[in-house]
């Protein structure tokens, strides 16, 4: 989703390019995930002539408050302060950085 978020549209294949020197990974695997990404629904395909483009359905700053709600309740148990606490404690250290 990171490929699809920065560059907006991309086929298979440039995700795979983009991927590659960071990771070992195969294409057929790039492919799976995207097909799954669009299964569900967090990522469109257009067919452009011979490749199938990719697009983001939804942002990422959309994905990662979902993902906090569901550790704020299942892990702090509803608690979010906690969060903050750490939060505040990281941007304080990396500031100092």
């Amino acid at each position: 989703m990171r490929v699809l978020w920065d560059r907006g549209r991309a086929t298979g294949r440039e995700v795979y390019e983009e991927l590659r020197p960071r990771r070992r990974i195969a294409y057929s695997t790039v492919s799976t995930t995207l097909n799954a990404l669009v299964r569900k629904r967090l990522a469109c395909q257009d067919r452009m002539q011979d490749a199938f483009v990719y697009a983001p359905v939804v942002s990422d700053v959309e994905v990662a408050t979902a993902v906090l709600d569901v550790l704020i309740e299942t892990v702090l148990g509803g608690r979010s302060t906690a969060l903050a606490d750490y939060l505040r404690t990281r941007e304080t250290a990396r500031q100092k950085q």
